[in-house]
């Protein structure tokens, strides 16, 4: 058996909201035992809190907008329950909720949501409102992949792979939460970097009245993180998370509004080589090695293979360092 000080150490990277935590859950389903009882149960109140929150944004965008409503003797029922926080919602606002995700106004917003700091998971919880909402209703894999809370504290969580015990580290990707990652450098293994390809139009919520650009700002960031010189000897994977999001959204706003110096077709295999070119330039060592994997991490099937290979070159890589190949 491996020494704790020859475990292999992963350490979770990336701006916020990029899918860093998924990407941990989906790895836990994979490797580690699931999720406990209570840890359901907490997912479980997340998701409504979620859908309150969610629903309750897309309303008040619709006025920022100036979009009319409907249906307003719904909307004033929901809003006279979404103020008190709950652990289940009451019989009749399922059906109200999802009355009020069927606006047009509201639906006309969707695609903007992620450009005013709403969760790109929304219509997820939204459109299954009326079945995730009932009491007594249990969240299933898929349900607690899409739920969104934003990591705050640094998280370790241990795999056993074969003869290897996996630490993997999490921790926030907020601007004011990064100096946290520096005493997890040390005798890290591998770097697994999330950046979400999906937020070339957005700016980071916490730096909104400077309008950074949430890509350049992820980009920026991976640049620091690949040429620390503590982490040198690190394996590097990059994780351009959020694909589907990226290609749907490609089809109605273009990557050169927001990235000009982009000369190319308006396509994503073309667009996800270009943004893959932009990290790798950050290196200042240009033969350093990046593994560049473009994912959607809500997507168990796609996440499956993945990480699949992500586990078989981690493995190959502990058994060269302690000279067993």
């Amino acid at each position: 058996m491996i020494q704790e000080k020859d475990d292999p150490r992963l350490l979770i990277l990336g701006s916020g909201d990029s899918g860093k935590t998924t990407l941990l859950k989906q790895m836990r389903l994979f490797y580690g035992e699931g999720f406990t009882l209570e840890e359901i149960e907490a997912y479980r109140l997340l998701l409504l809190e979620n859908v309150i929150n969610c629903m309750s944004a897309y309303l008040a965008l619709c006025d920022h907008l100036n979009l009319p409503i409907i249906h307003q003797h719904e909307r004033l029922h929901y809003v006279s329950y979404s103020h008190a926080g709950r652990s289940y919602l009451p019989a009749d606002l399922p059906p109200i909720i999802s009355i009020l995700w069927n606006e047009p106004s509201v639906q006309q917003v969707v695609l903007l949501g992620p450009n005013y700091h709403i969760q790109d998971t929304a219509p997820y919880f939204l459109s299954r409102v009326e079945t995730i909402g009932k009491v007594g209703y249990k969240p299933t894999n898929q349900d607690i992949l899409h739920v969104r809370a934003p990591t705050l504290a640094v998280s370790e969580t241990i795999f056993k792979i074969g003869i290897h015990h996996y630490r993997l580290f999490d921790v926030g990707g907020q601007r004011g939460l990064r100096k946290q990652w520096a005493p997890f450098f040390d005798n890290c293994h591998s770097i697994l970097f999330v950046t979400s390809i999906a937020s070339y139009d957005q700016t980071l919520e916490e730096e909104r009245e400077h309008s950074v650009n949430r890509l350049h700002d992820a980009i920026e960031l991976f640049g620091g993180v690949i040429n620390n010189r503590i982490l040198q000897n690190s394996e590097v994977l990059l994780f351009l998370n959020k694909k589907d999001i990226f290609e749907e959204k490609l089809k109605h706003l273009p990557f050169s509004k927001f990235f000009p110096r982009y000369r190319g077709p308006n396509d994503p295999e073309s667009i996800a080589r270009y943004v893959a070119a932009l990290f790798k330039a950050q290196r200042w060592d240009q033969n350093r090695k990046i593994m560049i994997h473009r994912t959607c991490c809500t997507d168990t099937r796609n996440m499956e293979l993945v990480v699949a290979r992500l586990i078989e070159g981690l493995t190959k890589s502990a058994l060269s360092r302690i000279g067993t190949i």
